[in-house]
């Protein structure tokens, strides 16, 4: 989702951004015309400028004088663990930030899926039905959906899905999402405290919608802290 999602990097702490908030994009008056024939008045699309300042995520890992012996040891679980640690928590954040202290995530913007006309149209639907329901939606709202955000356990069971046979069909399932980015975050496997999300969710979106940058950097320092490194 990261990747997905961060489109450039920044110069200053503050980027100032037009954000257009209105615009009729259904409006037919708009259209071919002849070169003498007066040009349709569409109502213009209205915009806002905003800003949002840089946000830092850190983590810290105790080392014991021990470990220093092996210096070697002491860069491998450096890279493995506290960048990986620390980009998890930022792609956790892109799903679930409050936009208080850190990202509007996902759930900050979510709107529940009201329906179109396919609704009471689909005989025996099944997750797959209901995705593609929510893709129409948004395509009916002017947007383009191209990433779908689930649980693992979810994902997994539209791959082992079996015909009334016995056969397995989750190829072909799969094969009906191809036009999605499917994401998968075990912060949807339950619903316990306040940083998790039911895994029976489905959140979809349009990741050009979603702009993120980045300053380019991640800085690593260290010091002692009593008998530890840190």
């Amino acid at each position: 989702l990261t990747a997905l999602l961060t489109k450039g990097t920044l110069a200053a702490r503050t980027l100032y951004y037009i954000d257009e908030t209105s615009y009729d994009w259904t409006d037919s008056t708009r259209g071919v015309v002849n070169e003498a024939q007066s040009k349709p008045g569409v109502t213009p699309g209205k915009f806002e400028e905003h800003s949002v300042s840089l946000i830092k995520y850190a983590n810290s890992m105790r080392v014991s004088s021990e470990v220093l012996w092996d210096l070697d040891f002491v860069t491998s679980m450096i890279n493995n663990t506290l960048l990986r640690d620390l980009q998890r928590q930022v792609e956790w954040s892109f799903v679930l930030g409050s936009g208080n202290a850190n990202f509007k995530g996902l759930t900050g913007y979510k709107v529940a899926y009201t329906g179109t006309d396919l609704n009471g149209t689909i005989v025996n639907p099944t997750i797959i039905d209901a995705i593609l329901a929510m893709a129409l939606e948004l395509t009916l709202k002017g947007f383009n959906p191209d990433t779908i955000v689930m649980s693992p356990e979810m994902y997994t069971g539209i791959t082992l899905m079996k015909d009334v046979n016995g056969n397995y069909i989750g190829q072909q399932l799969m094969a009906m999402l191809s036009r999605f980015n499917i994401v998968t975050t075990v912060r949807f496997s339950n619903s316990v405290g306040g940083n998790n999300v039911a895994k029976g969710w489905i959140y979809m979106l349009d990741s050009a919608r979603y702009n993120a940058y980045n300053d380019g950097s991640v800085v690593i320092r260290a010091g002692y802290n009593a008998d530890d490194w840190i």
